[in-house]
């Protein structure tokens, strides 16, 4: 399949042909340098996009290792800190039972 820049410089070749023979060559050469350029900075940007994406990737899970690690920890201390509260009422209820 075609790209739309070979269509279009195939239809400016032939419209130049009939009104200038001799600017035909030139035209042509100059859609088939555009359609060049445009290929190659479809591969940069596509290869753009994905260096991001990956790097993106990476952030999002550092991020998300930092956070787990972090929610563990506070769990880890609001688990402490719940045992600590409830042996102490314990506690008191034991001594107010006695």
């Amino acid at each position: 399949m075609r790209s739309a820049f070979g269509v279009a410089g195939d239809v400016a070749t032939s419209a130049v042909v009939h009104v200038l023979p001799q600017l035909a060559a030139a035209v042509k050469a100059a859609f088939e340098a555009v359609a060049a350029g445009s290929a190659v900075d479809t591969l940069d940007l596509k290869r753009s996009l994905s260096l991001k994406m990956d790097y993106n990737s990476e952030c999002l899970e550092e991020y998300r290792t930092a956070g787990y690690e972090s929610l563990k920890e506070n769990g880890d201390a609001a688990i402490k800190h719940v045992k600590k509260l409830v042996t102490a009422e314990m506690a008191r209820t034991r001594s107010l039972m006695a």
